[in-house]
């Protein structure tokens, strides 16, 4: 179950996502902290069957506002099996110097990440096959260094704006030709600090991963497409530890 808000005086609130236990008791399903301006969260592990929810939000003051209230049918996904994804080495996609396995390996070690090459480009992408075409609804990346090189997040090739495209017939020239752009994707850097000054909620982020949504009507796809847009370090080349996918496989 997705909120997506609005909060234009950047104010600290709390947003409560209530819903009912097998006895029919109302019970506080998760709780969200922010002072963003807009965001969106999500809450996950409900079965694929109606239920009812609640959304109340309150201040710092404790002000609360009313509760909504709605009877909502969850998504069902679940994570892709890793063990399927293939390379697909497209003639114009950008050559890395560590192999794009290290994207699905589990491991975010040193130095099991995928890295394109200098002098890459700004745009530049890669792409893959993930083994079967899904329906797909979030993935989570981890960035480089998350574990073992803080010093990186937020820098040089760490992933800043990008764009994820899908396909189910890309053409082997590595033209656009059959590619449906699925999510525009931007890193948020909680603390908004500059470059090489990292938080530890910064770092925390990064640990848990970054978590990224497609649309609900974003079409099944088999193959994958990330044009990279900009990088924290507005670097010609690129580099991430891991991707995980969640969704639908049909």
């Amino acid at each position: 179950v997705t909120v997506n808000f609005e909060n234009k005086d950047s104010g600290n609130i709390v947003i409560s996502l209530l819903t009912k236990d097998s006895t029919g008791e109302i019970i506080t399903a998760d709780i969200f902290y922010t002072s963003l301006k807009s965001g969106q969260f999500s809450v996950r592990g409900f079965e694929a069957k109606k239920r009812w929810f609640g959304l109340c939000i309150r201040d710092r003051w404790d002000n609360r506002s009313d509760t909504l209230t709605e009877e909502l049918t969850p998504l069902y996904e679940e994570k892709l099996d890793k063990t399927q994804f293939q390379t697909l080495s497209l003639p114009t996609d950008a050559p890395g110097t560590l192999p794009i396995t290290n994207l699905w390996d589990d491991v975010t070690a040193f130095p099991q990440f995928f890295r394109t090459v200098t002098g890459s480009g700004i745009p530049h992408w890669f792409s893959f096959d993930l083994g079967v075409t899904a329906k797909l609804s979030r993935y989570v990346m981890i960035q480089r260094g998350a574990f073992d090189e803080n010093n990186l997040l937020y820098s040089a090739g760490d992933p800043r704006h990008w764009e994820v495209w899908g396909s189910n017939q890309p053409s082997p020239d590595g033209s656009w030709e059959g590619w449906t752009k699925l999510a525009d994707c931007e890193s948020i850097k909680p603390s908004g600090s500059g470059i090489g000054q990292n938080t530890n909620d910064d770092i925390a982020k990064a640990q848990a991963g970054q978590e990224f949504g497609f649309p609900l009507d974003a079409q099944p796809v088999r193959y994958l497409r990330i044009k990279m847009l900009q990088t924290w370090g507005n670097s010609d080349y690129m580099w991430m530890s891991e991707l995980t996918f969640y969704g639908q496989p049909q």
